[in-house]
């Protein structure tokens, strides 16, 4: 009993203090952003590029600063019936922020906003054979737990705080806005939140291409029924939870085996 009452005195304290981020629009400190995500909205002007078999329909799984500035970025797609994990290299311009890489053409994509600890919006453009697209994403920060110190012992425990790989809908409207100003219409905003493919954490198993055989892997995808009834449902006003099942986007071993980074 002794050690119950300090422990729920800390859970209290730790669930009830729940400090806010400010919001970062310039000036970002890169390092911050490393870490785990989830992809939350994903939107384009160039809807077929993140439905079915578009090749901008990729999930995030994870993202790393390196040293250099390099933005080294781990995704999921769908291919074939499997989930493949490919990386993303992407090289830093003169802009903070910003990054350029090959992949679909050549996309230049940068930070729009972000408050490192809950939520990151992208805005993207690409050009490939004289013709551009744009999308832009909405990516939540994957939870963590806070340890506490239980009192009389040097045992730490993890205490949930009760955040989800979501994001309010305050920040689903600011992005849908965000979208309008750059011409992107809310019917081509798709929410993926209701995706067990973007939220769940999946258990990667070498697929051996080579020497991108360690970063490449593959896991059974379990889509459930709603999600299949709700396939390429988009964002429309005043609906703030739809979903988006994954699909088949072009083959991301075949461009990793051609030496393009992304």
């Amino acid at each position: 009993m002794k050690l119950l009452l300090p422990l729920c005195l800390g859970l209290t304290l730790v669930c009830a203090w729940q400090p806010k981020s400010p919001v970062v629009r310039s000036n970002f400190d890169l390092s911050r952003i490393t870490g785990n995500w989830y992809s939350v909205l994903l939107a384009s002007d160039q809807k077929d590029k993140i439905t079915e078999n578009g090749s901008m329909r990729i999930f995030v799984k994870s993202m790393d600063v390196w040293e250099n500035g390099t933005l080294y970025l781990v995704y999921h797609a769908k291919e074939n019936g499997v989930c493949v994990e490919f990386p993303l290299i992407c090289d830093k311009t003169e802009n903070n922020g910003e990054f350029s890489l090959q992949y679909d053409g050549y996309n230049v994509f940068r930070v729009v906003e972000t408050d490192y600890m809950n939520y990151l919006m992208f805005h993207l453009v690409n050009t490939n054979n004289g013709k551009t697209f744009q999308t832009m994403e909405l990516y939540g920060k994957a939870p963590s737990y806070p340890h506490i110190l239980m009192a009389n012992t040097q045992k730490s425990v993890a205490v949930p705080t009760g955040r989800k790989p979501n994001v309010g809908p305050k920040l689903k409207a600011k992005f849908v806005e965000m979208c309008k100003k750059n011409g992107i219409v809310a019917e081509n905003i798709l929410d993926l939140t209701l995706s067990v493919f973007a939220q769940t954490p999946r258990t990667m198993e070498p697929k051996g291409l080579g020497d991108e055989g360690s970063r490449l892997g593959r896991a059974t995808c379990q889509v459930t029924a709603a999600e299949r009834e709700a396939t390429e449902a988009p964002l429309l006003p005043g609906q703030e939870d739809s979903s988006g099942s994954p699909r088949n986007p072009p083959s991301k071993a075949d461009s990793l085996r051609s030496g393009v980074h992304g």
